[in-house]
């Protein structure tokens, strides 16, 4: 997965392809992006929440606040997906 602007594109190394997520699933001004490990849950961090995706469909699975006036810029999905690590230059990790 790569974030270009408000357009995550999905290579997907089997079929040779290279996949739009659906327009308007990535919310504007998103700063950066985890996959689960099982594929099933992108992960995309922008002014005061992450959202979870379903990168097939671009369907919003859940929305996580944090701080409104803080920006995340690292994601991290723990091995077995079950936890999803978050924190940016100024937050501190949550």
């Amino acid at each position: 997965f790569v974030l270009d602007g408000d357009i995550c594109r999905h290579w997907i190394p089997a079929a040779g392809t290279l996949r739009d997520v659906p327009e308007g699933a990535i919310p504007g001004g998103a700063r950066c992006l985890a996959v689960s490990p099982d594929l099933r849950t992108l992960a995309v961090a922008g002014k005061g929440k992450v959202v979870l995706l379903d990168p097939r469909t671009g369907k919003p699975i859940h929305e996580l606040k944090h701080n409104p006036e803080k920006t995340g810029t690292r994601l991290e999905f723990s091995p077995d997906g079950r936890w999803l690590a978050g924190g940016g230059d100024d937050t501190g990790v949550w």
